[in-house]
């Protein structure tokens, strides 16, 4: 049993009871009850198995002072009000209520409505139906006489007899679970724990699973050796320090609203430097969504000898790869601290996931991506599974990408299994996208939703929005902007500034509790924290006090992905789109580096859902080249113990506004000197130069420009040798270009830029450096599809200007224009530098 396994929170439903609530119960009257609360004026019971119900008897402490004021059957979530007949009697300090409907009434479902109810008081509730329909209880009740002689086979089938009344009860399935173990057959104990967390017995039933699952056998070294052998050819290909041998993972759908994910990996060592940096393993969960029910890891050493990493090696902490701008909740990293490795060690490591299905219209439905192989090393073999109740229907897309996976279906007793198999896969990576796992290698989506794209349009913005948002207005201060705009689009563009630098990012679940309310904007304002749904409401509304048209976006900036054939929540951001004249503009408040009409740039070229009235899924548009500007405007006017010197204009554009602007504020909070942070800032687009002074002209803190005047000292000149001459060499650097590295990039199927850009370069000699200049380099035009390069020189009196301008058409530059990514990079860098040969 896993005791040292840390403590996640549950999600509601697996949490713990509120004892406060529940102070006694006797719950197997007839038999278990499958639920029963209670709140300020109501208490229900539900049940498992429908019933002829004869009289309800509900018991409290006469100083809580609660009374009955009515009371609704029903089977299933449906009730109905029958009138019943109730009778007070009170003794002992007891007061009992004795109900009784005026016809036989079937049900599944007991709601009482309470008067005078307070938040914590003791009760007692019994039912009596008739007696014909105690068969089921009476199985159970044998059950526990058989398993009490140890006639523990007599007790399964009696347990799985009652299974044909229902399979929803936890209890049932626990005990199962428990004679199963007791009987040896550790594989069905394992499922029947499971499906009683499935079906609410969470505390108990993670506890058995847990304890079960510490049973599993160790990994057989035999057969880790046999797979190693089997790989070695393929093992001599490449360089790489590790390979996964093999891969599996598999999910498990549950009868109910959960589903199992299992995911198990053998990791083989191959070199030195990777055995002395590999020191953890790790992978990613929502503790929100999926509950950790359990981990190992074994390492196989090269000597033979086989060793059980302690729990005391494991931990979980916020994920690192946690983007704080988007409303996943939770995401959660477990690490494994590896013991020291060496060449020919075999790492044998397992976690096991229980995950909770999104619910729409009562109804779970099961959505996943899921990459086979490894996405980082080499993978030998992978094998992917889904594991569907018989009565589930499931559809399935694969993004094989060059590699052919082997499909096949199976059925096992109740389910039917689906399985993708695959071997010998070396991962496309290092392009600098963010998406690159799921863009560039195999992909398994999985969808159990039978839905259309409006559908599942309708469904996230009621979650996101409320059905109706025509109740609430728009607070202050935002009214007051909008009030002293002098017309739309600048009190649209303040709105925005307003709303992305004034909130702090925050998804609160008391703010879940806000949706739909009148006044949910003026709540959000007073707490001074917004999410991103929050940030979407409120310029929503600034658009309707205005008049201007808007439609919510949704994209999955987990994946980077949408899977267009399978209609399915798989969306966890939000922005909008408007019309403020004939053209829609994209505006995302919730990243601080998005600039005002621009959708962010990670999110450009990818797909979303647009909610347009029919549900479409649209490709995000890419900026212009000019909505990007980078200018760098120098004036090189002396000389000076072998220094150029001059001044400089530096304005950027639109995203690369505010990558300055951001950097720029966090250089001022580091470092105390302003000069010296300004050094910083403008030296990673300035090599080679000294700031003496500065003047800061526009803040694109309510604008999209950021421009900023300094003199400076200008590349330090350097001797040729014999003749008189001194050499400057003026360089640029571009961070959003990927000049520098992108010689050591895999660009065989895909190469990404940041976003188009446009990036002027001019440069301005004086009289003084005209009269040395000997000669300079210069570039030649170039124009494809990916880019183009420009230079062109004019003289003015005596002084010579050199600009030039650099356009970056496109974010994705894909398999039909690749092979002109090396040509393209190479002139980008020719184009970044500029040699000028003075006399001395």
């Amino acid at each position: 049993m896993i005791e040292s396994m840390p403590s996640l929170s549950l999600w509601e439903g697996l949490k713990r009871r509120m004892a406060l609530k529940y102070h006694s119960r006797p719950l197997e009257q007839y038999e278990w009850i499958h639920h029963c609360r209670t709140d300020e004026s109501k208490l229900d019971v539900k049940l498992f198995v429908e019933r002829r119900l004869l009289q309800v008897i509900l018991l409290v402490r006469s100083e809580d002072q609660v009374t009955v004021e009515g009371v609704q059957y029903g089977p299933d979530d449906t009730e109905e009000a029958v009138q019943s007949q109730i009778w007070v009697q009170e003794q002992g300090g007891i007061r009992t209520y004795s109900i009784l409907p005026l016809k036989p009434v079937d049900v599944t479902k007991i709601s009482v409505r309470l008067g005078n109810a307070r938040l914590a008081f003791e009760y007692q509730v019994q039912l009596i139906v008739e007696g014909s329909q105690y068969d089921d209880y009476w199985l159970i009740k044998d059950s526990e006489h058989l398993a009490a002689s140890s006639r523990n086979l007599s007790a399964i089938k009696n347990l799985h007899e009652y299974e044909r009344y229902t399979k929803k009860n936890p209890h049932v399935s626990y005990r199962l679970a428990v004679l199963y173990n007791l009987e040896g057959d550790l594989q069905r104990a394992l499922d029947y724990s499971i499906r009683s967390v499935e079906s609410g017995l969470a505390e108990q039933g993670v506890e058995l699973y847990r304890g079960l699952c510490s049973k599993l056998p160790p990994p057989v070294p035999e057969n880790i050796r046999a797979l190693e052998k089997e790989a070695a050819d393929w093992l001599t290909v490449g360089s790489a320090g590790t390979v996964v041998l093999n891969g599996e993972q598999s999910y498990r759908i549950g009868h109910s609203n959960t589903y199992l994910q299992v995911s198990k990996k053998v990791i083989h060592v191959r070199r030195v430097a990777a055995a002395r940096m590999l020191r953890s393993l790790t992978f990613t969960f929502s503790d929100n969504r999926e509950l950790l029910l359990y981990t190992f890891l074994y390492v196989l050493h090269k000597d033979g000898d086989v060793e059980k990493v302690s729990l005391d090696n494991f931990a979980v902490s916020d994920s690192r790869e946690k983007n704080i701008f988007i409303t996943v909740e939770g995401e959660r990293e477990g690490n494994w601290i590896l013991p020291d490795l060496v060449p020919g060690d075999v790492i044998v490591w397992e976690y096991h996931l229980l995950g909770r299905m999104e619910r729409v219209a009562d109804k779970s439905h099961f959505f996943c991506i899921s990459t086979p192989f490894d996405s980082h090393e080499p993978t030998y073999h992978c094998l992917t599974e889904f594991m569907f109740p018989k009565e589930h229907s499931a559809r399935f897309v694969a993004f094989e990408r060059s590699v052919s996976l082997k499909y096949s279906e199976s059925q096992e007793e109740e389910r039917t299994v689906h399985r993708y198999e695959g071997y010998k896969y070396m991962p496309q990576k290092h392009t600098g996208f963010e998406y690159e796992e799921n863009h560039l290698n195999p992909v398994i989506s999985c969808s159990s939703a039978d839905w259309t794209w409006q559908a599942v349009g309708d469904h996230i913005y009621s979650r996101n929005f409320g059905a109706d948002n025509d109740g609430d207005t728009l607070p202050q201060p935002l009214a007051d902007i909008v009030d002293k705009a002098a017309h739309e689009s600048e009190a649209l563009e303040n709105c925005f500034y307003w709303i992305r630098d004034k909130l702090k990012y925050a998804s609160l679940r008391s703010g879940n509790e806000q949706i739909g309310q009148g006044n949910r904007a003026q709540l959000i304002i007073e707490s001074g924290t917004a999410d991103c749904k929050d940030r979407a409401h409120l310029l929503a509304l600034v658009c309707r006090q205005l008049g201007i048209p808007w439609q919510c976006v949704f994209v999955s900036a987990k994946h980077g992905m949408v899977v267009e054939e399978l209609p399915a929540d798989q969306f966890d951001h939000v922005f909008l789109r408007v019309k403020p004249e004939d053209q829609w503009v994209y505006l995302d408040p919730t990243n601080p580096q998005t600039p005002y009409g621009t959708p962010p740039s990670v999110y450009q070229g990818l797909q979303a859902l647009v909610l347009d009235g029919k549900g479409s899924i649209i490709t995000i548009p890419e900026d212009k080249p000019q909505r990007n500007l980078l200018e760098i405007h120098e004036v090189l006017d002396g000389v000076k113990d072998n220094w150029l010197e001059g001044y400089v204009d530096f304005m950027a554009h639109g995203h690369n506004s505010r990558l300055v602007n951001e950097y720029w504020k966090s250089m001022s909070l580091t470092i105390r000197d302003q000069r010296q942070a300004a050094q910083q800032v403008l030296g990673n687009y300035l090599p080679s130069c000294l700031i003496t002074s500065f003047d800061k002209l526009a803040d694109p803190a309510t604008s999209s420009l950021f421009w900023v005047g300094a003199r400076y000292k200008r590349c330090r000149l350097f001797s040729m040798g014999k003749d008189d001459s001194l050499v400057a060499l003026i360089r640029w650097s571009v961070p959003s270009l990927p000049i520098g590295y992108w010689r050591v990039l895999q660009i065989e199927r895909m190469f990404v830029f940041n976003f188009p850009v446009t990036v002027r370069f001019e440069v301005r000699l004086g009289q003084a450096i005209v009269d040395r200049l000997r000669s300079r380099s210069q570039i030649s035009s170039l124009h494809n599809p990916i880019c183009s390069v420009e230079e062109t020189i004019s003289r003015e009196g005596d002084a010579l200007t050199i600009r030039r301008q650099l356009q970056i058409m496109r974010k994705f530059v894909e398999e039909d224009h690749i092979h002109l990514v090396p040509k393209t990079m190479e002139h980008l860098e020719s184009s970044t530098q500029l040699v000028l040969s003075l006399r001395a």
